[in-house]
């Protein structure tokens, strides 16, 4: 067994947590956090036991990040989807027939259990996405908006500062100019 630790493994076993349903922006963090370790390491030995601390820290945060038990399993499984398909063009009507549910009825059933819509919540994942995209790529605002399925540019940013307060390009610049005092 090698005892480097390759940038893809990390890649992977960040994939394969999100998979499980460890939020985006607790899943790149980690995967920051431990490429960085990585790049500091001192010694092969140093590298084994990160390696170790890697794989568990993302497998009970993955764990933790199950399904809690008042949440019904179709509804539990319809947000796991929602969050692995924030790429796609969603909406509540084809969730509903997934579900073998009306449109009103799921709407009815995640607003008494979740206490908000399944739109909100697509909406929402699509924001959180967009963050990470903001953060992590230097992807432009249009090809952001368009991996999204936002209806235009104009959609998307007007949806950003609706919930974030402030536009995306002024979010990117802020991060980066975050991210840049924390390395120096």
């Amino acid at each position: 067994m090698t005892s480097c630790i390759p940038p893809s493994t990390t890649t992977l076993v960040t994939r394969a947590a999100i998979e499980g349903g460890l939020e985006l922006k607790t899943a790149y963090q980690l995967s920051d956090l431990y490429l960085r370790r990585i790049e500091n390491a001192a010694s092969i030995a140093a590298l084994k036991e990160l390696s170790n601390t890697m794989l568990l820290d993302f497998t009970e945060r993955t764990n933790n990040a199950k399904r809690e038990k008042d949440v019904p399993f179709d509804i539990w499984e319809c947000l796991q989807y929602i969050r692995q398909n924030t790429h796609t063009p969603l909406r509540v009507e084809i969730l509903a027939a997934n579900m073998h549910l009306s449109k009103s009825q799921i709407d009815r059933r995640f607003k008494k259990t979740l206490g908000f819509s399944p739109s909100e919540f697509i909406l929402r994942c699509k924001l959180e996405e967009a963050k990470d995209l903001l953060i992590y790529t230097n992807r432009p605002l249009s090809e952001i908006s368009s991996l999204l399925c936002f209806s235009s540019q104009s959609h998307f940013s007007n949806a950003f500062k609706k919930k974030y307060h402030v536009s995306p390009l002024e979010f990117r610049k802020q991060r980066t100019s975050d991210m840049a005092a924390y390395i120096n």
